[in-house]
């Protein structure tokens, strides 16, 4: 994000140069032209363009800025950012709700004032950590490891990344030198609930916490899976090969036949509960049975059904096969 900021400035720089020579060029013409050797520079131009020359302090959007005081002003952007996030920490929100509030509302507040100023390096950089801690760790302060770098969170969804707005030329500017990734569309399908997706996004980069990826990192005594206690927790075994997950994949795979979107929200849904249910096991010493995870992941699938109704009925049908 700095280097973008860097790019722009340069950008400035280069035409405001080129202004001011034709500038020049056209003040010379009209000091010629009209004859006027004792006229301002400066009276001349309000004459061409009709405009006045004036002083900070300056009204720009309604609001009175004095260029002394722009980096204190940035900076006071940072204050006002911390004390939201520390006001959202007291809530238990999923990752795909504080992306919402991110994206909704920090980020809409750094647009504006990215559009009156160029934002000093430090005052963007502190930003990006805020964001970057509030999203993995739910607070101002870093707390955890986060899951997936930040250069690919900040990606396009069709790249792989997680749904964080950008300004379209920054966009672009990101975006180049990434391809697309044509599964994206079922990790990002509109069917699929937000929360659902976004644990599915970290799955699909095999980032989620399991014990064996901890395990590289800080020594875990234990690394059984708890659901099933008779093999080492990781990805594969997770979803694929546990007793656990064929169980509630078997049953699954019955809803499946029909919509392709409506089977990316079921697959989703599962990732997302299996994962909860191993969370449940791990941490509550909770155990779920299969047939309440199978009961939850098409409970949830049928409201997100029911939600898109008011807008478009193409997957109402759906529900049948899932109430079976």
């Amino acid at each position: 994000m700095s280097s973008y900021i860097y790019t722009i400035k340069d950008a400035q720089e280069n035409q405001m140069k080129g202004f001011d020579q034709v500038g020049q060029l056209i003040f010379d013409f009209y000091k010629q032209l009209l004859g006027k050797q004792s006229q301002s520079r400066s009276s001349i131009r309000g004459n061409i363009t009709g405009l006045q020359d004036s002083n900070f302090p300056l009204k720009y959007l309604g609001d009175t800025h004095y260029i002394q005081q722009a980096n204190k002003e940035c900076r006071n952007l940072v204050e006002k950012i911390t004390v939201k996030m520390k006001i959202w920490a007291i809530k238990s929100l999923s990752y795909a709700g504080k992306v919402v509030l991110i994206n909704n509302v920090v980020f809409r507040m750094f647009n504006y004032w990215a559009s009156i100023f160029i934002l000093p390096t430090e005052v963007v950089n502190k930003i990006t950590q805020l964001y970057k801690n509030y999203l993995w760790g739910g607070a101002v302060e870093l707390k955890r490891v986060p899951h997936v770098s930040w250069q690919k969170a900040c990606l396009s969804k069709e790249c792989l990344g997680s749904p964080h707005y950008k300004v379209k030329q920054g966009y672009k500017w990101l975006m180049r030198g990434h391809e697309k990734v044509e599964w994206a569309k079922v990790i990002w399908a509109r069917t699929n609930i937000p929360r659902h997706a976004f644990v599915n996004w970290v799955y699909i980069q095999y980032k989620l916490p399991t014990k064996i990826r901890l395990n590289k990192h800080c020594h875990q005594e234990d690394i059984t899976y708890p659901l099933c206690k008779t093999a080492a927790e990781d990805d594969q075994h997770l979803f694929l090969c546990c007793d656990y997950a064929k169980a509630v994949g078997n049953e699954i795979k019955k809803c499946t036949k029909g919509e392709k979107q409506i089977t990316s929200a079921i697959v989703s849904a599962a990732i997302y509960h299996i994962w909860s249910a191993r969370n449940n096991a791990l941490f509550c010493s909770t155990y779920m049975p299969p047939r309440q995870t199978l009961g939850q992941i098409k409970e949830q699938v049928i409201y997100r059904i029911h939600c898109l109704n008011t807008t478009s009925k193409n997957f109402i049908h759906c529900i049948d096969s899932l109430l079976k």
